[in-house]
């Protein structure tokens, strides 16, 4: 199930999931003989876990972390004298280690390769296809990568033309300021948060559409409403995963 197809095709998969696993819920307090432990709120984050994976292909962080800690509480309640939550935060840390040495930044960091994947799902022109080595130079104020890994950021765009970027933070948080620029059309930020926040600073009159997915989780837009200053045809798009993170949505 990947994160590209249809919208119409996610939300059925979507409501498969949820039909199934409401069914068995129901199942289950109508007396059916299912272990108690599969309707814990562990085993629920392993569910989503494993869901959010399916739709992206197994490579989204967030669902990774969600059926870490999910299966290691799990583990933890059924044997109590293994102590299993006092590995988590040290195999977090090992986890990510290893992510660096195995995927190099020309691996996952690279500008040109996200820019392709985005452009390809959201717009409809596809002139960007160009054999440019220079391409992602050209154009790069347009887009923001932001990481941090036990850490902050703090960063400010000035593009007339922005277009999204990746902002990921785990154990970490950012405050990323766009007041200064501008949306053409739509711009797609792809955020993966664990055990984080980002504050977002945008201007007043950009819609705001939320696609983000996640557990214990929350997207704050704190902005001034006023209806007659919105403009639709600015329209940023929040997607991605969030555990146990928060988004906040402000404007100056």
């Amino acid at each position: 199930m990947d994160s590209n197809q249809p919208k119409s095709e996610q939300r059925i998969y979507t409501g498969i999931f949820l039909v199934v696993g409401g069914l068995a819920w129901l199942a289950y307090r109508a007396g059916a003989p299912l272990p108690e432990w599969m309707f814990t709120w562990e085993s629920g984050l392993i569910y989503l876990g494993l869901f959010i994976l399916v739709r992206h292909n197994f490579r989204n962080l967030g669902g990774w972390i969600m059926v870490f800690i999910g299966g290691i509480n799990l583990l933890d309640n059924q044997m109590p004298q293994n102590h299993f939550h006092n590995y988590i935060v040290p195999l977090i840390v090992v986890w990510i280690g290893i992510l660096y040495i195995v995927r190099p930044r020309s691996k996952w960091r690279d500008r040109f390769h996200w820019k392709r994947k985005w452009q390809d799902s959201y717009a409809g022109d596809a002139s960007w296809k160009k054999d440019d080595p220079n391409a992602d130079l050209k154009d790069g104020d347009d887009y923001i990568e932001a990481y941090a890994v036990f850490s902050g950021i703090k960063t400010m765009k000035l593009s007339k033309n922005f277009k999204g970027g990746e902002i990921n933070c785990v154990f970490g948080g950012g405050e990323i300021d766009l007041t200064q620029s501008d949306i053409q059309d739509k711009a797609i930020i792809e955020l993966k948060l664990v055990f984080g926040g980002v504050k977002l600073l945008i201007p007043p009159h950009w819609v705001v559409q939320n696609e983000i997915a996640g557990v214990f989780h929350g997207v704050d837009d704190k902005r001034p409403w006023q209806t007659a200053n919105i403009d639709a045809k600015k329209v940023l798009v929040l997607h991605g995963s969030c555990v146990f993170a928060g988004i906040e949505i402000r404007s100056y």
